[in-house]
């Protein structure tokens, strides 16, 4: 595993959440802590006052990305945003849908949100502050991988 990974994506437990909406929790912009929820199918996202869900962040272009729900699963497609959606880590491509997965990091312009779905609904950013991951077993695992590939391991 990637240790960049755990700042990509935090998965989030949860039951069926079928009743529970989709929420997008800012991590990181104007807007730090704030939980935005995903009520309807469709919402656009963007800097602009018309948008559901509204990013006043000059990196975030006027109408920068549209979320919606089809079939139980949420995507999110990028609108010719200027500086761009990256989901996970990945660049996405313009006009073109991409499946969320709970816990899923989505950076648009320099703000960073948490996508949960599905999920029980994050009360606080506190909540997230909670979440505590094992750093030396994660460290354990990464040696362990890099101990195999050449030049890192003790050949």
């Amino acid at each position: 595993m990637d240790p960049k990974d755990l700042e990509r994506t935090i998965r989030i437990e949860g039951g069926s959440g079928a009743d529970r909406p989709a929420q997008l929790v800012v991590l990181r912009g104007v807007e730090r802590g704030k939980i935005h929820e995903l009520a309807g199918v469709r919402a656009l996202l963007g800097r602009g006052p018309t948008n559901d869900l509204v990013l006043p962040a000059q990196s975030v272009s006027q109408m920068h990305a549209a979320l919606y729900e089809e079939d139980g699963e949420w995507f999110i497609q990028d609108l010719d945003s200027t500086n761009g959606t990256v989901v996970a880590g990945a660049r996405l491509t313009p006009r073109t849908p991409h499946r969320l997965r709970n816990g899923d990091a989505v950076e648009v312009g320099d703000q960073m949100m948490l996508f949960c779905a599905n999920a029980k609904p994050i009360g606080s950013l506190q909540d997230l502050l909670d979440i505590k991951v094992d750093t030396d077993k994660v460290k354990a695992e990464v040696d362990a991988l890099l101990a195999d590939l050449p030049g890192f391991g003790t050949d």
